[in-house]
């Protein structure tokens, strides 16, 4: 057996580097095919044999297998991140949605330039003078599509969104300024959906794995994994 020792930042790169040749190969009856057989959705599929760019095939295929169940988590990881998935208050016998914003460092490089371009679209052209240093989560919730609720013959469509992110007081304040609130949790959005968001149990706290703050113990740093990764 041979093993190759490798970092995630590491393996992040190398796979970034050559993730062209990886994916150029992509034939859309076989990628929807390989879609479904790691038990994606039909819409999923379709969607991802839809795909053209190097990074957005990747990373689609990389959640795929992750919902898949293809990697898994050691066995006592596996036990803790299900215990702090019971905390949450989200229905976990119903389907929701996931919507992911990274800010905090992301901000500073990787994010940067797609901030810049968000703000310039919306007539913002002085890129030290932003209305704010990253997309607004309104912009997120524009995936929705307001005519699903024509298409399926329905007033209202209701949808379980969990937010997963870094910056959990601002996402919150920029819901509880929404347009048309029913509660701190739940909106009106655009005409056809009602979405109840749920956060993470530990929200009113802001922090990425490596900030220790004041504790960088062996138990604070499991902990905060355990946390990132429910």
């Amino acid at each position: 057996v041979k093993v190759i020792l490798s970092g995630s930042y590491a393996t992040r790169i190398y796979f970034r580097e050559h993730e062209g040749l990886f994916t150029k190969q992509l034939i859309i009856p076989q990628a929807k095919q390989w879609a479904l057989n790691l038990g994606s959705s039909e819409e999923e599929a379709e969607t991802f044999s839809q795909l053209h760019s190097p990074r957005e095939i990747w990373d689609y295929a990389t959640a795929l297998m992750n919902k898949s169940g293809i990697l898994r988590f050691q066995p006592w990881v596996a036990r803790d991140v299900e215990m702090f998935v019971k905390t949450y208050d989200i229905p976990l016998n119903e389907e929701y949605d996931t919507i992911h914003v990274r800010r905090g460092d992301k901000l500073e490089e990787e994010a940067r330039d797609a901030v810049i371009n968000y703000w310039k679209s919306q007539g913002y052209t002085d890129e030290d003078n932003l209305p704010t240093n990253y997309i607004p989560f309104a912009k997120y919730l524009e995936r929705y599509d307001p005519n699903e609720c024509v298409a399926k013959g329905v007033d209202t469509i209701e949808r379980n969104v969990y937010v997963a992110t870094d910056d959990p007081i601002v996402v919150m304040k920029e819901i509880a300024d929404a347009s048309v609130p029913e509660s701190e949790n739940i909106i009106h959005s655009n005409g056809c959906h009602r979405l109840t968001f749920y956060f993470n149990p530990t929200q009113d706290t802001v922090f990425h794995i490596d900030e220790s703050g004041d504790d960088d113990s062996c138990f604070a740093r499991y902990h905060r994994n355990i946390i990132a990764m429910a």
